[in-house]
């Protein structure tokens, strides 16, 4: 009997040892899939980043682009307006050419410095 007994002690202990290294594996298994998890959410979000940024500068770069070539071709059209009025034959036709583009354009900024043709006129006649 006595060998029985520990022949069961025995096959007790290897039991109890193998039931260790499997709470010891599941402990691992749960560590490593807590990691994987952790390195799947980083991982999704550097490719959030890494889609969204791009598109990001991509969007940035065509509203900067609208806005420059708009400005561009303003300041191209108040030069082509200034070309026209300063290639008037006559002061008188110059101010025509004025008045005519102020009534196309009331609110632009750069007529707002050209005096009215009655004034220039009446200062011309002041002189002679």
């Amino acid at each position: 009997m006595d060998y029985e007994a520990q022949k069961i002690a025995i096959e007790q202990a290897k039991l109890d040892l193998e039931k260790i290294k499997l709470a010891s594996e599941e402990a691992r298994e749960k560590e490593k899939l807590a990691s994987e998890e952790k390195r799947a959410k980083w991982t999704a979000i550097s490719v959030s980043i890494s889609i969204v940024v791009p598109l990001i500068a991509v969007f940035v770069t065509v509203i900067f682009g609208f806005l420059s070539a708009r400005k561009q071709a303003e300041s191209q059209f108040k030069l082509e307006i200034a070309k026209a009025i300063m290639s008037a034959p006559t002061i008188a036709e110059g101010f025509d050419r004025v008045r005519l583009v102020k009534g196309f354009f009331p609110t632009e900024p750069m007529l707002l410095w050209c005096p009215r043709r009655e004034s220039y006129s009446e200062q011309w006649q002041r002189t002679i």
